[in-house]
């Protein structure tokens, strides 16, 4: 039995700070148990922090379309990441205006929909082989907006997971440091 995975954190159904609490504590609680477990410092561990900022607008719509949204909507959403310009405000002063090639919008309500569009493509893409059986089934991953859990029994299952999960990143253009 296959069951379709999502992605928790950023979601007009959920609050994410009251709902999700126990999600993000058993979250942290995995983290700190593989960290242990693998005596690793965090460094091994997916980051897509900067990814938010540095996700290309043509690798947004990539991942919309591979998931089918209808094409009106991609194209609009298109015509808006290409249209998409920036100020910079230092002090008391604010650069020209400039265009953006990269990076959701911050505070818009749907890019962070369109940033786990993306990060989910790459996970599809990545076709993750291990994981840790539970009741028959294997959780090879945890998402929580921007933090990734990879779990696995083994180190080296580890490794070849966040190699393929690396190159996945790279091939999408997407900043995973």
């Amino acid at each position: 039995m296959h069951k379709e995975q999502f992605q928790l954190g950023i979601s007009h159904r959920f609050n994410v700070l009251e709902e999700n609490k126990p999600t993000i504590e058993t979250f942290h609680k995995i983290m700190e148990e593989e960290a242990e477990r693998f005596g690793k410092n965090g460094k091994d561990k997916p980051n897509y922090e900067k990814a938010f900022d540095s996700v290309e607008h043509e690798t947004i719509v990539q991942a919309l379309r591979k998931v089918n949204i209808n094409g009106n909507y991609v194209t609009m959403i298109e015509n808006i990441c290409k249209r998409a310009t920036a100020k910079i405000h230092i002090d008391n002063q604010i650069s020209e205006a400039f265009e953006t090639q990269r990076g959701v919008r911050q505070g818009d309500p749907i890019s962070p929909k369109l940033f786990i569009t993306v990060i989910e493509q790459v996970f599809k893409e990545t076709d993750l082989k291990y994981g840790i059986n539970i009741g028959g089934e294997y959780l090879r991953d945890l998402r929580f907006a921007d933090d990734v859990a990879l779990c696995t029994e083994k180190e080296e299952e580890m490794e070849e997971h966040l190699e393929r999960l690396n190159s996945e990143s790279k091939k999408s253009r997407i900043e995973n440091s």
